[in-house]
């Protein structure tokens, strides 16, 4: 009897924790229009355990797209950033 007891309490309140958790390891992962915009949303997420991460996957995760790791990332960045007109310091390599 006490291990459906605690079965049920597991099930009551660490099920709703996954997509909790699922949404505070993807936010980070993923580019925004805005670093306000994420910071918002894993706020929210935080804030809001349930609520906050379910509402995050269906209409926020859309509007997102992962974000370039590793050499990819990096020469995106130095792309975007050439082509902005920013003026970047390059080492010689002789």
């Amino acid at each position: 009897m006490i291990f459906l007891k605690v079965l049920l309490v597991i099930i009551l309140f660490g099920l709703p924790m996954v997509p909790t958790f699922w949404a505070i390891q993807d936010i980070p992962k993923r580019k925004f229009l805005s670093p306000r915009r994420k910071i918002v949303w894993f706020i929210t997420v935080s804030t809001l355990p349930f609520i906050g991460a379910v509402a995050y996957i269906f209409f926020e995760r859309k509007k997102t797209e992962p974000e370039e790791t590793g050499i990819n990332g990096i020469r995106d960045r130095y792309e975007k950033a050439k082509d902005s007109g920013i003026k970047l310091e390059t080492e010689e390599v002789g």
